[in-house]
């Protein structure tokens, strides 16, 4: 949860030890109008809360493709 206003730093990462570390994520918002995304490097953003609601957060890993979404929640101050 974030409050309007408020940033916050999100990386990604692989689990498996067989993966090498330089792996390259995208990321998509499913609604722009709630929060922005910045990109930092290949595998963090920082996400910053624009306006009350829920939006939904998508990372994909380039060469495996697998995917993970996360819900973002955004409250009035």
């Amino acid at each position: 949860m974030l409050e309007v206003g408020e940033s916050k730093i999100i990386q990604a990462q692989l689990k498996s030890d067989w993966v090498e570390n330089d792996a390259k994520f995208i990321w998509e918002s499913k609604d722009q109008e709630n929060l922005t995304i910045t990109p930092m490097d290949d595998s963090s953003i920082t996400i910053k809360a624009i306006k009350p609601g829920v939006t939904h957060i998508q990372v994909k890993e380039q060469l495996s493709g697998k995917t993970k979404e996360m819900k973002i929640r955004v409250v009035e101050k």
